[in-house]
């Protein structure tokens, strides 16, 4: 009970809580911007497409006209961000060869994992059960000091900090409503 306080508490420290009728109707025009600005784009396209490209572009047109109802999105929705994410009916509605060519980038960035890390992780999920015993750690104890220098955890703080600015500085939230808040 105490933690769903505490979620609550917080959240109406973010302000989530206190949503007006008014900042929704903001969002909603957000969200349409959104859309018409990913239209635009795929209106639009660079002058040196291959028939493919095209192809791909007018179908994901199509499909954004046919099968996305703007009214009902939410910033949860990719495509309202202007994502097109690779499991939305948008691009699972696509041609075989049409959605071949919107999947190439992301096959041609897989890599394989090296058979160590493979080994590491199997390892350790076998091995978890037997080395979190209670009895093990019972005399492990925490003294409250930090085992690292002040300068490693001033470092430590700018990367966790400069982590946040590049998510909070991302073009999806440069109106949002809720960043502003």
């Amino acid at each position: 009970m105490k933690d769903g306080y505490n979620s609550i508490v917080g959240l109406n420290a973010l302000k989530a809580l206190n949503i007006t009728q008014e900042d929704l109707d903001y969002t909603k025009e957000e969200i349409d911007q959104n859309i018409r600005t990913l239209k635009s784009r795929l209106n639009s396209p660079i002058t040196d497409m291959t028939d493919a490209d095209v192809s791909l572009y007018d179908a994901l047109l199509r499909n954004i006209d046919d099968l996305v109802d703007v009214s009902k999105l939410t910033w949860k929705d990719p495509i309202a961000n202007t994502v097109l994410s690779d499991d939305s009916e948008v691009i699972e509605n696509l041609g075989k060869r049409q959605r071949r060519t919107f999947l190439e980038p992301r096959e041609k960035m897989k890599c394989k994992l090296p058979n160590l890390v493979s080994l590491k992780c199997n390892e350790f999920a076998n091995n978890f059960h037997k080395i979190s015993t209670l009895d093990e750690f019972k005399d492990i104890r925490h003294n409250g000091l930090w085992k690292e220098e002040e300068s490693d955890l001033g470092k430590i703080t700018e990367q966790i900090l400069s982590i946040l600015e590049i998510m909070w500085n991302n073009p999806a939230f440069e109106t949002s409503m809720s960043r502003n808040m």
